[in-house]
């Protein structure tokens, strides 16, 4: 890879309840990466982090 080529771009909405895809998008040339699936699992569990890190401080 180039290190000096931006090749995805993600926007989130990042709320105390959920996480929210806004945008995605990258560089065709790199289809290789499965970048939209790697994001896609990335945004998964980083809602599931969000949710649980939310009820873990409601049960303190």
């Amino acid at each position: 890879l180039d290190e000096q080529k931006l090749i995805v771009v993600g926007v989130v909405d990042l709320d105390p309840n959920c996480l929210s895809s806004l945008y995605f998008f990258y560089n065709p040339r790199y289809p290789f990466l499965n970048l939209g699936t790697f994001v896609a699992i990335l945004f998964v569990v980083a809602n599931h982090i969000t949710l649980h890190s939310e009820s873990s401080r409601a049960v303190k």
